[in-house]
């Protein structure tokens, strides 16, 4: 399994790329760009847990991604893009 490099794109959102990001993406496909400002609005949060925990393996098309997370973890939101 990989170790993932995370990036903040914004307060409280981290970005991680598994493989070759793809040229086309959704906001890309309809030409659209993130909008920010609520979330700058609620603050900045630190990454949830060690990124060094975070582990994703590629098996032919899929991807597994493995997080750390406790029962203290009451959610985790994840978007994907391909």
């Amino acid at each position: 399994m990989k170790t993932l490099i995370w990036a903040q794109k914004a307060p409280g959102v981290w970005s991680a790329t598994v493989g070759n990001a793809e040229a086309y993406t959704p906001l890309s496909v309809v030409g659209a760009e993130s909008s920010l400002d609520a979330i700058k609005e609620m603050g900045d949060e630190p990454f949830p847990f060690k990124p060094e925990l975070v582990m994703t393996e590629q098996i032919g098309r899929r991807t597994i991604a493995c997080f750390p997370l406790d029962k203290t973890r009451k959610s985790l939101v994840l978007g994907f893009s391909s």
